[in-house]
């Protein structure tokens, strides 16, 4: 998943956030783990900014009106907040913390335990999603072959109706196979743990399951891209 570092036009780079107020979508999240491997590039940690929680959708007004200094932040936030000349772009994280896992689907126990045939074939649906939206994909952006019938798509199922947007944004990337990046998982597991937010002795192995994923991949078989 692709975030931009965007700020107030007053920095250049991520070594000149040290001290300053920096907009995260909260405590324990991805994001917090993300901009950690991006300060640890220039020689400095967590502990050097001062975090403030916000909604990914308060980031861009919190720059505005000078709340924050900067944020790391999702599109289509980061390009509208730099077309209105609110922010400018630092960096994105895939530069310092490629191919990192940041969103994930969870299934209740119930929901396996009482429906598994349900979660069988809504993990297949969303792999099969997955390989039309990567079909999507070129250049950075929504610029491949798939890519008008999944804008269509975004902007009659979500708030945002702006084709031109989607068409300059930066977009996020999945693996269409639903494979994991085990390295960055246990590179935001044991950051988080640092942190506080993790309490008691916890495996990493005891908080994730593949086995529907695996199970769709059977059915599916491997993605190649046409």
């Amino acid at each position: 998943m692709r975030k931009q570092h965007v700020d107030s036009g007053r920095y250049k780079g991520l070594a000149d956030l040290k001290g300053m107020k920096v907009a995260l979508p909260g405590p324990g999240t991805g994001a917090t783990s993300t901009i950690n491997q991006g300060l640890k590039t220039v020689g400095l940690s967590f502990k050097d900014i001062e975090p403030t929680y916000l909604a990914y959708p308060q980031h861009v007004t919190a720059m505005s009106n000078g709340a924050v200094d900067a944020g790391l932040t999702t599109e289509p936030a980061a390009t509208y907040a730099v077309e209105q000349k609110i922010a400018v772009k630092i960096m994105t994280n895939d530069e310092y913390y490629p191919n990192s896992d940041a969103t994930h689907i969870i299934y209740s126990a119930i929901f396996t335990e009482k429906r598994p045939d349900v979660a069988k074939r809504f993990m297949r649906a969303f792999i099969k999603a997955m390989r039309f939206y990567d079909g999507a994909l070129a250049d950075g952006g929504l610029k491949g072959p798939n890519a008008e019938e999944v804008i269509n798509i975004l902007m009659e199922f979500t708030a945002l109706k702006n084709p031109a947007l989607y068409r300059t944004m930066h977009t996020q990337g999945s693996n269409p196979d639903a494979r994991l990046n085990w390295d960055s998982l246990r590179t935001d597991f044991e950051f988080f743990k640092t942190q506080g937010w993790i309490e008691g002795v916890v495996d990493i192995n005891q908080t994730v399951n593949t086995s529907f994923a695996d199970a769709a991949l059977k059915e599916l078989g491997p993605y190649v891209r046409k």
